[in-house]
């Protein structure tokens, strides 16, 4: 990776990082292999953790019918068919309630300890 001299914070996760790499670079900064690591560990650990999740509610409601049910009938009746939008999200009570606790059930993955640094009030995090 190098540095384009003056760069943006376009809302991504690689410009911000790229940006405090190079906004501290008189501090410690971090390296290309920081930002390189970085983004892999977000890149596999959300399709991990995405994959684990869904599994987990579907080997959940394959368990419980009556809740199964339940969020057919919600979905159903909140999005009549359609493909959801962020707009749908509000409605969906049962089904936001039922992600949240087969998470606090469920193994995802296993702990990799990182310690937190801060780039302009954003709390980011360093292995």
């Amino acid at each position: 990776m190098k540095s384009a001299g003056k760069l943006n914070y376009k809302g991504d996760l690689l410009s911000l990082l790229l940006l405090a790499q190079e906004t501290n670079k008189k501090d410690r900064g971090i390296s290309n292999e920081e930002i390189r690591d970085e983004a892999l560990t977000l890149l596999l650990t959300a399709f991990d953790t995405t994959s684990l999740a869904l599994t987990w509610t579907w080997y959940l409601l394959s368990q419980n019918p009556l809740a199964e049910e339940e969020l057919h009938e919600e979905v159903d009746q909140v999005l009549q068919g359609r493909q959801p939008t962020l707009d749908d999200y509000p409605k969906l009570k049962f089904t936001k309630w039922f992600s949240q606790k087969q998470c606090g059930y469920t193994p995802y993955l296993c702990y990799r300890p990182r310690s937190p640094f801060k780039f302009n009030n954003r709390r980011l995090f360093h292995s």
